[in-house]
């Protein structure tokens, strides 16, 4: 004969038994949700042609490049970082225009490159410096114009140029050697990132080996246009000089037409024209 208190337990445990799945759900659905381990990256396999085509005239395809740019430069004796605003082209095989300005002087420089000269227009001093491309240089305040169309729309390299690849595990290394006299040393070395194989770092060396100039690239990213990524951040390093200038682009416009005259730089009436070298720093 059962009891009240057995019939009671007995009812209760059937309750219980009916409850368990609801309960069982709530169990589950107040546990945090597990997080999936971060997904390894793959990275890509590139043979040395590759890689060299990346970066070869054209390898972009981009034949003309406009954008607008910001830039902070700074080098030795000259205190806290500067900044400068303006616009920048570019043309294959090479040709550059920068025009910058900056609080009360709508025209700080304009730079043009064309044909392996240098013509820089500074309104200050109401002169125009003409010179190689060679001695328009970080240290004296503006990019190297041979290193910024190098980026985007290639470089060519030296007749007789050996290429090695190094494989590392997340990026590639492929260094240019410079034969001359019978002595080898190193000319270019580019670091490209595996996961897109987007050329992240050059490093440029004199005759001696001795680094001359590193250019970084970041903030790849896809242009309209264009065949590979394209960076929006490029800084350009000189360690001897200790200068260094960044440049942020916004607004690219890939293969669009420039407009006539873009890489003509005529001097201003009254402007003297003088050699870059006897500019300041």
């Amino acid at each position: 004969m059962r009891t009240p208190f057995s019939r009671r337990a007995l009812t209760l445990f059937r309750a219980a038994v009916r409850a368990l799945p609801a309960l069982t759900i709530a169990g589950c659905a107040m546990l945090p949700p597990r997080t999936p381990p971060p997904a390894t990256p793959i990275m890509n396999n590139a043979s040395l042609d590759k890689l060299l085509s990346r970066v070869a005239p054209g390898g972009t395809a981009v034949r003309t490049l406009k954008a607008s740019f910001s830039a902070s430069f700074a080098g030795p004796g000259k205190g806290r970082a500067r900044s400068v605003s303006g616009m920048l082209a570019m043309e294959s095989p090479g040709m550059l225009r920068m025009k910058g300005s900056a609080a009360m002087l709508p025209t700080l420089f304009d730079l043009l490159w064309k044909d392996g000269q240098a013509a820089l227009y500074i309104p200050r001093d109401r002169a125009v410096y003409r010179s190689t491309v060679g001695a328009v240089s970080a240290q004296r305040g503006l990019a190297d114009a041979a290193f910024l169309t190098g980026v985007f729309l290639g470089s060519g390299e030296r007749d007789g140029a050996l290429h090695f690849l190094e494989t590392e595990p997340s990026r590639y290394l492929v260094s240019s050697v410079r034969t001359t006299g019978g002595r080898a040393s190193l000319a270019r070395r580019i670091v490209f990132d595996r996961a897109d194989l987007s050329p992240v770092r050059y490093e440029y060396f004199d005759a001696a080996g001795r680094l001359s100039r590193e250019v970084r690239c970041a903030g790849f990213a896809a242009a309209e246009g264009a065949s590979a990524l394209l960076p929006r951040t490029v800084v350009i390093e000189a360690p001897e000089e200790g200068a260094r200038i960044e440049l942020r682009l916004s607004d690219l416009r890939v293969n669009a037409p420039l407009a006539a005259g873009m890489f003509t730089l005529e001097t201003p009436p009254g402007t003297a024209v003088r050699p870059i070298e006897e500019r300041a720093p």
